[in-house]
């Protein structure tokens, strides 16, 4: 049994949830539970067979370490980030995915939502979008869905993206929040490429193995630890 669950904006932002959970949930209940999850967002807009592969494949490897992917559902990239991560063996590990909606949680955008939609909530993962039902797609709904995945997770993942895509978006919304951003080069006459680029040379983090991702976000999570209980934070934590 799936929810549509209208929550109040007492913490983040007021949105509606679509969760496998076969009960209603607080929206302080899901607050905690996304403050205990690492998450990681993904971005990228690409169809070529060669992205796909390395988001899958990474995303899989991150999802295995125990992160859980954050991305926005798109046919493509997206859709490869979101299966990467529910290809998991161990049971532990399954459902560590989380797809944000640019439209209304009931809207059938895109067409192969159903599909993926059924497999994240069958496999312990949710759906969630901040916007009313049946608000359909526009360009202005797709940067609030981006702004949404930013917001969520720890860094953000670029794996191919053109100078205009909207990945830029989420990457300069993610570095706004200072958080890390991480973008995968290519070779330099690749027009799907410039995006990923400009980001490294704006100081985004380059990568080629999902480890250094880890390396980088484990350290940072541990600095931030020692800070909060350096100034007599819960240890727990």
């Amino acid at each position: 049994m799936v929810y549509c669950l209208p929550v109040s904006p007492t913490i983040l932002l007021s949105f509606f949830i679509f969760m496998i959970r076969r009960h209603y949930c607080s929206f302080e209940e899901i607050a905690r539970v996304c403050i205990r999850l690492k998450l990681l967002s993904w971005a990228a807009e690409n169809q070529q067979p060669m992205p796909k592969k390395i988001t899958f494949d990474m995303a899989q490897y991150l999802a295995q370490a125990g992160y859980v992917i954050t991305s926005g559902l798109a046919i493509g990239v997206d859709k490869r980030a979101h299966l990467g991560a529910l290809a998991q063996t161990d049971l532990d590990y399954q459902g560590r995915t989380i797809g944000v909606m640019g439209t209304g949680i009931d809207v059938n955008y895109p067409n192969h939502r159903d599909q993926l939609f059924a497999q994240i909530i069958e496999q312990g993962g949710c759906i969630i979008s901040e916007l009313l039902p049946h608000t359909q797609p526009h360009k202005h709904t797709f940067p609030r869905r981006n702004r949404l995945v930013a917001g969520l997770s720890l860094a953000t993942i670029v794996t191919e993206a053109t100078i205009k895509s909207g990945s830029l978006i989420t990457a300069r919304l993610t570095s706004e929040q200072g958080k890390q951003v991480f973008a995968i080069p290519s070779h330099i006459d690749n027009s799907n490429a410039e995006g990923c680029h400009h980001l490294i040379r704006e100081g985004a983090t380059l990568i080629y193995h999902p480890q250094q991702v880890l390396e980088d976000v484990n350290g940072q999570l541990d600095y931030d630890r020692r800070s909060y209980i350096q100034k007599g934070g819960n240890d727990a934590l």
